[in-house]
């Protein structure tokens, strides 16, 4: 730089100098949806790792547990919304980042930026259910506790949600159910019908003969 310079200085031209590098709003906002898309990702990531297996279903519905099962149906539809919602902002969130003009899409932004607290806070409530749960065996107010958590989760869920939740248990209530075998009735022929009556003839007679 000190040649530049010197050269600047000698033929009457003002010498440049590097910019500093501003951090602007529209980089602010970027920034924060790039927070918000990993912390979306990294709750989005657990809400799948937490939902209940088949496997844990039929478990509890040979031990005759159904409403364990009808509250566990209902936190996997509760929780499966969840994705859905946090799939759609992150679409959001992508599309803002990567093509970002602040002045046109600051309302969207902000909408998209409370949306997502919204869904953070959702997802807070699910997980403090399921430190619940946890304690649910180990205390005696387990069956009000369980009670708690399907009056939270009932809130969450519209009626169709509800009518999904008993069609599911009512499958795999049906699936986990001894087949009964089929078996034929045998009836009787007329020769049959024909044998019977001649033996009560010679039964009446012989008794007549007495």
């Amino acid at each position: 730089m000190w040649c530049h310079n010197y050269f600047f200085r000698n033929m009457g031209l003002p010498c440049s100098k590097r910019k500093n590098t501003q951090i602007t709003d529209q980089d602010r906002t970027i920034l924060k949806l790039k927070q918000k898309r990993d912390m979306l990702q990294k709750y989005q990531k657990m809400i799948k790792a937490s939902l209940v297996t088949q496997n844990e279903i039929k478990q509890l519905i040979v031990q005759g547990n159904t409403e364990k099962v009808r509250i566990l149906i209902k936190k996997k539809i509760f929780k499966e919304q969840l994705i859905n919602k946090i799939d759609g902002l992150l679409y959001n969130i992508e599309q803002m980042v990567n093509d970002i003009e602040y002045a046109r899409i600051e309302a969207e932004v902000l909408d998209s930026l409370v949306a997502a607290n919204e869904i953070l806070t959702s997802i807070n409530e699910v997980f403090d259910i399921n430190t619940i749960e946890d304690i649910l065996n180990k205390t005696k107010q387990g069956i009000q506790t369980q009670n708690e958590i399907n009056k939270f989760i009932s809130r969450h869920l519209i009626e169709e949600d509800e009518e999904a939740v008993e069609l599911e248990l009512a499958e795999i209530i049906a699936q986990q159910m001894p087949v009964v075998p089929v078996t034929e009735i045998e009836t009787d022929t007329s020769e049959d019908k024909i044998h019977i009556k001649k033996k009560k003839e010679i039964k009446g007679k012989s008794m007549n003969a007495d």
